[in-house]
């Protein structure tokens, strides 16, 4: 709704591209298609070549955009349960021990 009425409203334009370096260029697979793009790939990990990417499916620049963003949500759901896993293994680490008759110390 605010983009039809942004749209419509005279002498308003679209904001300036961000980046995430002013003075580098950005990448032509990076358009802004997804939310918080900034142009950041600076190894250019989707322009490399390899057999990952045809046993991952992604053959073109957006299918490896979008199948990397997939991976670092996966990635950051594990790391949130892992960092939520470690206080806790902490707290049971000991009436865990001694349950099973091994030493804790």
């Amino acid at each position: 709704m605010l983009l039809l009425l942004h749209a419509s409203l005279p002498g308003l334009t679209t904001p300036p591209t961000k980046n995430w370096i002013p003075f580098l260029r950005r990448p032509l697979y990076l358009d802004e298609t997804y939310a918080a793009d900034v142009g950041f790939d600076p190894l250019k990990f989707v322009e490399r070549e390899g057999p990952w990417w045809e046993l991952a499916g992604a053959a073109t620049a957006h299918r490896r955009v979008a199948w990397m963003r997939e991976a670092e949500i996966k990635h950051s759901r594990i790391a949130m349960l892992a960092a939520a896993g470690w206080p806790l293994s902490e707290l049971y680490h000991g009436p865990l021990a001694g349950a099973a008759g091994l030493p804790f110390g």
